[in-house]
């Protein structure tokens, strides 16, 4: 997706109703009053709520979730979002798993968005090594969602760049592990706009929505409109919160 093709995604009636549930569900993460919704005590009403946004006001979490969701809360336990707010580490995870239940992710992939970052995190945060948090993923989740991870996981040649990683990565995914890489980075742009990591910049965040919409133009296979939807509202936000032009 080229950023003169972003237009004609935001004026669609179906996925501006689509984005307004996404940030139905962000908001309740990680706006006002987020305080109060970030620690244990109140960490299962947080993601009891998310589904309920997602599957109706009667619906209840189901047992498959509960072992994923523990490992992820007391693996990124003390981490915190980069920024000024200082937000638990564990809303992002819960924001990834939000889009994957919005966008209907088959349930391996749901049960990946909890666990995208803890091959990559959790052994440095509790100072354990990778096989260990693998042995974990391996007795909560089948073998099939712990690939998904693994594929998810940025592990750069020596001396790559990341984003060169990640574009070369992409390219090679199966389509809805790459959907997935996608909710990711949509979630971290949104987030980018209220906490404000220690780089944001007008030329860095107009760097960061070009390198969004290059993993979209990397993967082999043209992400679902609804994804690249998505993408687009998320590039809005910040084009428009710090009056930037893309070309």
């Amino acid at each position: 997706m080229r950023a003169h093709e972003m237009n004609a995604l935001l004026d669609t009636p179906h996925h501006e109703a689509l984005w307004d549930k996404v940030l139905e569900g962000f908001k309740y993460i990680s706006g006002r009053d987020w305080e109060e919704r970030a620690n244990y005590q109140h960490f299962w009403t947080l993601v009891d709520h998310l589904y309920k946004l997602t599957h109706g006001t009667n619906a209840h979490l189901p047992d498959v979730f509960i072992g994923p969701l523990m490992l992820m809360f007391c693996g990124h336990t003390g981490r915190i979002r980069k920024g000024i707010r200082g937000r638990p580490y564990f809303h992002h995870p819960l924001m990834v798993l939000y889009l994957a239940w919005l966008l209907k992710l088959p349930l391996s992939h749901q049960l990946a968005a909890i666990s995208h970052d803890d091959i990559e995190d959790v052994p440095k945060q509790l100072n354990v090594v990778e096989s260990w948090i693998r042995q974990q993923l391996a007795f909560q989740q089948p073998p099939e969602v712990v690939a998904i991870v693994d594929n998810l996981t940025n592990k750069p040649e020596k001396g790559e760049e990341k984003h060169t990683y990640q574009k070369r990565k992409i390219a090679t995914m199966p389509l809805l592990d790459a959907v997935l890489k996608l909710c990711d980075r949509i979630c971290n742009m949104y987030d980018m706009r209220h906490d404000k990591p220690k780089t944001f910049t007008p030329s860095r965040i107009e760097k960061e929505c070009y390198m969004a919409l290059e993993l979209t133009e990397a993967m082999p296979v043209q992400a679902p409109e609804p994804v690249l939807a998505l993408m687009a509202f998320a590039i809005d936000l910040l084009v428009k919160e710090n009056e930037l032009t893309l070309a």
